[in-house]
């Protein structure tokens, strides 16, 4: 359940709760079931372009970095997604990043 503070920037729109289909397990046990998910900022631009990644052929790289960047997982947590998750995290992702722009 979110906190009161999670639930205003749900409320304002700048995090989404996704619901993992497939919840994973931390090391120390904790089981994650839903992850918050901030909408990108002009830094998380800045940082993937820093990366100097290939949008033609760094797709996975990309999406990982995202993941990261806009969620609380790790790396090895992100390794532990499930396809299907990892798959409703990009269509996720990808309508936070072309909400707002332009039909032209």
């Amino acid at each position: 359940m979110a906190n009161a503070a999670q639930q205003v920037l749900t409320n304002l729109r700048v995090q989404t709760t996704y619901k993992l289909q497939y919840p994973i397990a931390l090391p120390d046990g904790t089981v994650i079931e839903t992850l918050d998910v901030r909408r990108p900022k002009g830094k998380d631009f800045r940082l993937l372009d820093e990366k100097g990644f290939d949008p033609e052929k760094d797709g996975v790289k990309i999406l990982r970095f995202y993941i990261q960047q806009l969620t609380t997982l790790v790396p090895e947590d992100i390794d532990e997604l499930d396809a299907a998750d990892i798959k409703g995290l990009n269509n996720l992702l990808e309508d936070m990043l072309i909400e707002g722009k332009s039909d032209k």
